[in-house]
């Protein structure tokens, strides 16, 4: 059976003041620490150190989903599919190297 106590930390991620989309991630606790961290690090795009601030994660906003041949082969590819809106199931003509020919491939859910 799986653990049933709550995560002690989260990710975070620390974006560099001097605007260049730069970010480094880092683990934080949970627990206390209620103030935004602040830390003077290395940014690799101005070769200099910069000042970088605390921002939450973003959520995920996609899931993985598996693309298959409708030849019967049994190959299959696997797409990135947002998680917002699109509620029917995607279908793709793609190529299957198993019959040397494209085919139809319809989603299904990953395993």
């Amino acid at each position: 059976m799986g653990d049933k106590r709550k995560k002690t930390f989260m990710f975070i991620r620390l974006v560099s003041a001097a605007g260049t989309g730069f970010f480094y991630v880092k683990r934080k606790s949970s627990k206390g620490l209620l103030e935004k961290l602040e830390f003077r690090k290395y940014d690799p795009r101005v070769n200099r150190h910069v000042l970088f601030t605390e921002q939450k994660m973003k959520k995920k906003t996609f899931m993985f989903i598996r693309l298959v041949s409708a030849a019967g082969t049994g190959f299959f590819y696997v797409k990135r599919k947002s998680s917002k809106g699109l509620l029917e199931k995607l279908e793709f003509r793609k190529y299957d190297p198993r019959v040397n020919r494209h085919v139809l491939f319809t989603e299904q859910k990953m395993k």
